[in-house]
């Protein structure tokens, strides 16, 4: 592996442990042969940084398609004076993407490394009603309370492979 991260014109090679015992998605532990744990992509005009560890649509042209289709949606409706939740939001993309239409914005996911990129996407793309904050879906109310969030809310969620828990979508709900 060495020697192909010397060779390749990559500019990262990751290498990446994955438990055989464990429904938990993603990488469980890794580190970079060449370049950084961190990758970088472009996304609707926003430089976003996102890990390794994280899951990511790494086809761009889809993402960009989905935000595009949400933003459409919400086109529909008042949002300027609403807060958006972007739950299970890794690094930011759709929060990141769609902050504009919002008064606020929230991205909210359990992982540390997701919420230390969404933190970092938020300071390079100079937004500054975007906030990161870990923490579990399951105690959304809890979380919008500490965050001082009032008023109408608008929630975007893009859960793990092993879905939303009943809690969360309970959470979600009131």
């Amino acid at each position: 592996l060495k020697q192909f991260a010397q060779q390749t014109t990559a500019d990262n090679v990751v290498v990446g442990m994955v438990s055989s015992d464990d429904d938990a998605p993603g990488i469980t532990d890794s580190y970079a042969l060449k370049g950084s744990t961190v990758m970088e992509e472009q996304l609707c005009g926003n430089k976003i940084l996102f890990s390794t560890y994280s899951f990511f649509q790494n086809n761009t042209k889809m993402a960009e398609a989905m935000v595009k289709h949400c933003n459409s949606v919400l086109q529909q409706y008042q949002t300027q004076q609403a807060t958006l939740l972007d739950v299970y939001g890794g690094a930011g993309t759709f929060g990141i993407c769609l902050a504009e239409l919002f008064k606020r914005t929230l991205i909210i996911d359990t992982e540390g490394p997701n919420i230390r990129c969404a933190e970092e996407n938020i300071k390079n793309n100079g937004l500054e009603k975007v906030q990161a904050v870990r923490g579990d879906a399951a105690v959304l109310g809890k979380m919008a309370a500490k965050a001082g969030i009032r008023g109408e809310l608008f929630a975007i969620t893009d859960p793990p492979r092993i879905g939303m828990g009943q809690k969360a979508i309970k959470a979600l709900v009131d």
